[in-house]
């Protein structure tokens, strides 16, 4: 007996054996459309972490000028409202919390909050350049704690290769934001027994972002638009009820402004971007793809200074490669389901 059903349908079928006895056919199929929204989806990951290591630069001049507080509460306010618009304009709605589960609302609300005023709080603690530097180098651990956390988060399957591959990637964002500078593990434990705050600020913010990411993908996949602009909105507030009670020199000109606009746009659209990656793309792969991050902002702040890029920067890159390689090849789908 033959079935027949419409293409691109799925479900229960219903049919008859050969002893004439009836049943049911439970199918499951993927569209074309299925997998080009897939496709465009993993595509605004990608441009994400082009988007947020593109405004490295134009971030560091803001803040030189603004100081941290101010700068997050301009960038996140500013940019919350650049996304409302944009849904209003596109769909005719502005963004509910009545639209989204509470789950993916009150706790990924809290982490992604968490992750953004952690992150600022570590480099505004951090006492001089050095110790900026370690802390972003321990922010930079959310790439391999996304792909890593993907297995018991997501029911992913995951080889020994993965072993190798988050070990080539942890020294290659070593090499790639250390190079040209005098950097040990010593010095640097030497730094966090003498001020640890920063440090923990900013592992709270590489923990809160990928465990973001991958619940934002587990709770958040059935909504067509993500709550990234009540979550940056959330967090302007939040900047700017502690930059009332603090003294922070800020220096507003025409340029800074306009860069500060700049930088909001950059941001707000690289973490709107990522939500639609992470929530409807192909998660493995841009998790091992994140891994590049720190190299494309290096690279991004090299090409902004007028900075010719080192051997280091370059081998790092290499490794970052086979980390990354090793790592999407090691983690598989997911165990139980379709």
């Amino acid at each position: 007996h033959s079935l027949h059903c419409r293409k691109g349908s799925g479900g229960a079928i219903p049919f008859l054996n050969g002893r004439g006895q009836k049943g049911v056919f439970v199918a499951t199929t993927t569209t074309v459309g299925d997998v080009l929204s897939t496709r465009r989806a993993t595509c605004c990951g990608m441009l994400a972490l082009i988007s947020w290591s593109a405004s490295m630069g134009v971030a560091r001049r803001v803040t030189e000028s603004l100081g941290i507080v101010t700068t997050g509460a301009v960038v996140y306010l500013v940019g919350a409202a650049m996304l409302a618009g944009h849904q209003r304009l596109r769909t005719g709605n502005w963004p509910s919390p009545r639209t989204f589960s509470r789950r993916y609302l009150w706790i990924g609300g809290f982490l992604f909050i968490s992750c953004l005023v952690s992150l600022y709080a570590a480099i505004g603690l951090a006492t001089d350049r050095s110790q900026t530097l370690e802390v972003a180098l321990v922010n930079y651990l959310w790439p391999v704690l996304t792909l890593v956390l993907a297995v018991p988060l997501l029911g992913r399957r995951a080889s020994w290769l993965l072993f190798p591959g988050v070990a080539l990637a942890m020294v290659g964002i070593a090499m790639v934001i250390t190079q040209g500078r005098a950097f040990s593990l010593l010095s640097m434990a030497a730094h966090v027994r003498a001020n640890p705050v920063p440090y923990g600020l900013a592992l709270n913010a590489a923990v809160s972002w990928a465990f973001y990411s991958n619940l934002c993908r587990r709770w958040g996949s059935a909504n067509k638009d993500g709550a990234v602009a009540m979550f940056t909105g959330t967090a302007g507030l939040l900047f700017l009820g502690v930059r009332c009670f603090i003294r922070e020199p800020s220096v507003w000109t025409a340029p800074v402004i306009c860069e500060a606009v700049v930088l909001a746009a950059m941001s707000s659209m690289g973490y709107a971007l990522w939500d639609v990656g992470v929530r409807r793309g192909n998660f493995v792969f841009l998790s091992a793809l994140s891994y590049f991050t720190p190299f494309l902002s290096t690279l991004a702040s090299c090409f902004t200074l007028q900075l010719l890029p080192g051997p280091k920067l370059w081998l790092g890159c290499a490794l970052l490669i086979a980390g990354a390689g090793l790592s999407r090849a090691a983690v598989r789908g997911d165990r139980a389901g379709p």
